[in-house]
């Protein structure tokens, strides 16, 4: 696929769905400010009347009760890592995104997204560096990887592959959009998600290669080259 931006036939199918998920998720005042859209006006039913009602109009949201309830049972009890889980990866799990979220919390999260709009991301990142920085500096200055949440709204599309004999399924290209509220001061100019890189930083989005897998997390491999698609 040349064109970045061209979403899926499968992002196509879902996004139908996305703004009844996200209005249910939102509960009473998010279905109220959707007006017509979840709760339609009555023939010949004046304007004004049609506001008293939709003011009126309150959500018995089973729908976010349900997904609160089926994450409160996965996640009953803490995530337990493994003894075999280097050191490193153990203290980065105390704050996983950088913004103090413990990564018990962070895939709660993941879990209770993926639940109410059928799918999510997860960017794994680093900071970026100044140019020539030795690994030393890099280290003193507390860089390291860290995960980010990607909403199903920003994922464009992805290519994969039979993975050799165990027939697994293995992404071959992921494309996403930066979301809009990453408004936090972060240059994602480096940016990768399994080797993702960003064509840049005005909405044109960023495309994926296969990243390594270290201590059963994906990490990825920053790129210092933007591009605009993948040969």
């Amino acid at each position: 696929m040349n064109e970045v931006m061209q979403t899926s036939i499968a992002h196509n199918t879902m996004r139908e769905d996305w703004p009844l998920c996200r209005t249910l998720l939102g509960g009473t005042k998010t279905r109220r400010a959707a007006g017509e859209t979840f709760l339609p006006r009555y023939p010949a039913e004046p304007l004004p009347d049609y506001k008293i009602r939709l003011q009126r109009a309150v959500l018995t949201n089973y729908y976010a009760q349900t997904i609160r309830h089926l994450v409160g049972k996965a996640f009953s009890k803490p995530l337990a890592l493994q003894d075999d889980v280097p050191p490193q990866l153990v203290e980065w799990a105390e704050d996983i995104d950088l913004q103090g979220t413990h990564f018990n919390a962070f895939a709660a999260e993941v879990f209770r997204e993926a639940l109410g709009v059928g799918l999510t991301g997860i960017l794994v990142d680093f900071p970026k560096q100044v140019q020539g920085v030795s690994l030393a500096e890099e280290r003193a200055s507390g860089a390291r990887p860290y995960m980010t949440m990607l909403p199903v709204e920003t994922i464009l599309g992805d290519t994969d592959s039979a993975g050799g004999i165990s027939h697994h399924r293995e992404a071959d290209q992921t494309r996403a959009q930066p979301p809009e509220n990453w408004s936090d001061g972060r240059d994602f100019s480096g940016s990768a998600l399994g080797g993702m890189v960003h064509c840049s930083l005005d909405g044109r989005g960023f495309v994926a290669a296969p990243p390594p897998l270290v201590g059963g997390i994906l990490l990825s491999v920053l790129r210092k080259k933007r591009c605009c698609s993948r040969p």
